[in-house]
């Protein structure tokens, strides 16, 4: 099988663990565990840690994680990252609001109904006043 009697054969392996990312205080941590297969070889197993954001993707590196939502302190990988239009705060895609095309977070998306529905019904009482000669 083998050409040469003292050859020694490595393999490699990777293998994630995924892990809770709530209770973590190192992120991304990674394990080398070195065992002998027999007298002519060695198995390498990289144990590399990972974790599912709250957007359910799984995140395999610092770079992949981009914040945490403004209203339930959730993760949020890069690919679902965004921000709120009036205040720049991130927020998942959970407790995103969409009014009009824009993204709001939940607080902002009631101030703004709060304020429209105030301006528009204003405007509605300017007009009527001013064509009653009001």
């Amino acid at each position: 099988m083998f050409s040469n009697q003292s050859e020694i054969i490595h393999q490699s392996i990777t293998r994630h663990v995924l892990k809770d990312i709530t209770n973590v205080q190192t992120l991304f941590d990674e394990r080398v565990i070195t065992l002998e297969q027999s007298p002519r070889g060695l198995i390498t197993i990289i144990e590399k840690d990972c974790y599912q954001a709250g957007c359910d993707h799984i995140l395999y590196s610092q770079a992949q994680l981009a914040g945490t939502c403004r209203t339930c302190g959730g993760t949020i990988c890069s690919a679902c990252f965004v921000r709120c239009c009036e205040c720049v705060l991130p927020i998942c895609a959970d407790h995103l609001r969409m009014i009009d095309g824009r993204i709001y977070c939940r607080s902002c998306a009631v101030r703004d109904r709060l304020f429209g529905l105030t301006g528009k019904a204003l405007k509605s009482l300017h007009h009527q006043l001013s064509k009653s000669g009001g």
